[in-house]
């Protein structure tokens, strides 16, 4: 009975709380949102002037001519594998603004003039080996000091530029340097077989003169400075007995036709300049001149690898022409040069009499073989 009533009570109590929420008013409805007002016209734009005409087209720059004067034939490697790429390169990076007119073949001068016609503005452009100079460049027959460098061509062009970026730059002052560069060492081609100082005894040698005069002086024979494009015909008619030159000038000039006997003799080739006429190249629009610079950065290295591969392809056509070829020992060497080795220290001290700095260039040469493991 008395849950019944404790029930009852719940009861009651629980409709009177339904009955006092009911009577509670809603809650006001939020306020609706006020209208987006109306877009306004945009103002019309004002008007504009017509957008200005393209410019015309820039009027084409001058044209430059230059003429490019070597001593080898148009046949010459060199020729081949450094002119005329320069050339090509050159015409095509100025976008024909430079048009390159070579004269190959000694067409404006021989090898003992080229430095003069490059300077005084016969040639514009022009290949200048500074042993056919003597006196002009003093300094940079350090290159060609006896026995000094491994002949391959591209360590001594390597040599020689930094050591024109490093201390010759001077000797060169009178014309624009577009690339410096040495030949593969040099080596004998000759009417009867010469290994030994003894062989050449009153012979009579073709060489290119400086210190190479010495080096056959040592072994009691004498020289003759016969320019290499006589040498055929100074070998064929008994003028001189052996010639003293790259293997690839043998070759391109076919000396092996009067000549039977090879010796690779291991002298240090010729450096050589790639030149251009300072007056000119001051004319040239600042563009053009960087053009030709940058295609001078190249001649350099084309230059070794022409005779290196200029080589390669003479000893393979001298051997199946059956020149007796021969390569000396290392003591077949040392007899051969040890009469001239004195001229390491000698021509340093040369140079010094005349206020150069001779042993300065000398001891620098000497640090920039050591980069190649050469000790001398």
């Amino acid at each position: 009975m008395k849950k019944l009533l404790c029930s009852l009570l719940v009861l009651v109590v629980a409709l009177s709380l339904v009955a006092v929420a009911c009577t509670q008013p809603a809650p006001a409805p939020s306020p609706a949102p006020a209208p987006a007002p109306a877009p306004t016209a945009a103002p019309a734009p004002k008007p504009t002037t017509a957008p200005a005409p393209a410019p015309a087209p820039a009027a084409p720059g001058k044209t430059f001519e230059l003429k490019f004067a070597t001593f080898t034939p148009a046949t010459h490697h060199l020729n081949k594998n450094v002119v005329e790429p320069w050339k090509k390169m050159v015409e095509q990076l100025s976008d024909g603004r430079i048009q390159v007119k070579l004269f190959p073949g000694g067409v404006l001068g021989q090898t003992k003039e080229a430095y003069d016609y490059v300077k005084k503005g016969m040639a514009d452009v022009a290949l200048v080996i500074p042993i056919y100079h003597p006196g002009v460049f003093p300094l940079s027959d350090v290159m060609t000091l006896p026995f000094g460098v491994p002949g391959t061509g591209h360590v001594e062009s390597g040599v020689f530029q930094r050591l024109y970026d490093r201390i010759l730059s001077p000797e060169f002052k009178d014309i624009h340097v577009l690339g410096v560069a040495q030949s593969t060492g040099y080596a004998m081609i000759s009417r009867t077989e010469i290994l030994k100082p003894a062989d050449a005894k009153g012979k009579i040698l073709r060489t290119s003169g400086g210190m190479q005069t010495n080096v056959v002086e040592s072994w009691g024979a004498s020289d003759t400075a016969v320019p290499i494009a006589e040498s055929y015909e100074a070998l064929q008619k008994g003028i001189v007995d052996g010639v003293i030159h790259a293997p690839a000038s043998f070759y391109s000039y076919k000396l092996h036709e009067v000549a039977k006997y090879y010796l690779e003799l291991g002298l240090p080739g010729a450096t050589l300049l790639w030149t251009m006429n300072k007056d000119y190249y001051s004319k040239l629009p600042k563009d053009l001149q960087i053009v030709v610079d940058y295609a001078g950065k190249f001649m350099g290295s084309w230059t070794a690898e022409s005779y290196y591969g200029g080589d390669i392809e003479a000893r393979v056509a001298f051997a199946k022409a059956g020149i007796k070829m021969h390569t000396p020992t290392a003591a077949e060497l040392d007899a051969l040069a040890k009469g001239s080795m004195y001229l390491w220290t000698d021509w340093a001290k040369q140079m010094d009499a005349k206020g150069l700095a001779g042993t300065k260039v000398v001891e620098a040469f000497k640090d920039e073989l050591l980069r190649y493991g050469i000790q001398r």
